[in-house]
């Protein structure tokens, strides 16, 4: 419906920890143990950045109807991204997925440092992002050390 506005959701093991409402522009926690990180100048931050982020999406939306050739009508942009990590054998696995009306659009390949695109709707896209290596290279070793890192310590 139009003015419909994103939503952005943090998982942990399959468990909700925080909800970010674009109605009202907050992040709210929603696990017990989150309520103590919300009080700090990090849930702010992350506060901004999701309110940063909506915007882009909006945006997305649009550019995306073009590629696709639609004028009008109920459209989904959805990016899904985190890392995994391995305790036994200190393995990460790091994506960032994002897809468009329920199908694969654009994945980042963490380990070959490039994006791809399932359909020639992205491709365009593809070629910008992999041709800025600074972002990707950024974005790969967030999933490799940032990510990680507060996977442990919201898992502990």
């Amino acid at each position: 419906r139009p003015g419909l506005n994103p939503r952005a959701v943090t998982t942990l093991d399959g468990r909700q920890i925080d909800y970010y409402d674009s109605e009202i522009k907050m992040l709210i926690p929603k696990q017990d143990w989150m309520k103590d990180y919300a009080s700090t100048d990090l849930w702010k931050e992350d506060t901004e950045i999701r309110e940063r982020v909506q915007q882009i999406y909006k945006n997305n939306i649009h550019v995306l109807m073009k590629r696709f050739n639609q004028a009008h009508g109920v459209h989904v942009y959805q990016r899904v991204y985190g890392c995994g990590w391995d305790d036994e054998t200190g393995d990460f696995d790091g994506f960032d997925q994002h897809g468009y009306d329920g199908n694969d659009l654009i994945t980042l390949d963490v380990k070959k440092f490039r994006y791809i695109s399932a359909v020639p709707q992205g491709f365009i896209t593809v070629q910008k992002w992999n041709n800025d290596r600074e972002q990707v290279e950024s974005l790969t070793q967030y999933y490799r050390h940032e990510c990680v890192y507060w996977l442990k310590h919201f898992l502990t």
